[in-house]
């Protein structure tokens, strides 16, 4: 390797350039990779509500559980909760199972909107897909436990 600014040969390893002293940059190991991730935002309803009513205390422990179930929920299925913003959380999935295959749209249904059951909508597949359904095909749909 060269230093960029002087032209002369650098040891390996080296950080600095011994003659000019510029700042070398290491070159990366392996070249970056473009993944699809899965993302799946989820919300408490009525958290709102549900904060004018308890006590801060019960609140506390109503969103520690709420979040515990999400995580817990998400890493059965390969993903990982990147942030709690709030009620909200956002789940960055490496990749969930299945994710990368075919893309055929199968799976159990993992998550979905919430009128869903009554009108149809989108879910969230464990195949990684995002999917439209009617009422009828959710309630056919196999769910996930």
């Amino acid at each position: 390797m060269l230093c960029p600014r002087c032209q002369t040969a650098i040891a390996e390893g080296a950080r600095f350039c011994a003659r000019c002293g510029t700042t070398l940059v290491p070159q990366a190991a392996t070249p970056a990779e473009r993944r699809q991730l899965t993302v799946l935002f989820c919300d408490l309803v009525d958290s709102t509500a549900l904060s004018v009513r308890l006590d801060p205390e019960d609140l506390r422990e109503v969103m520690r559980a709420y979040r515990k179930y999400v995580s817990d929920t998400v890493a059965r299925f390969g993903g990982f909760v990147s942030q709690y913003t709030g009620d909200v959380v956002v789940v960055w999935g490496a990749k969930m199972a299945g994710e990368g295959s075919s893309g055929s749209g199968t799976g159990e249904v993992i998550a979905y909107e919430k009128k869903v059951p009554t009108e149809g909508g989108f879910v969230l597949l464990t195949s990684g897909t995002v999917k439209q359904m009617t009422a009828d095909e959710f309630k056919a749909a196999p769910k996930a436990k």
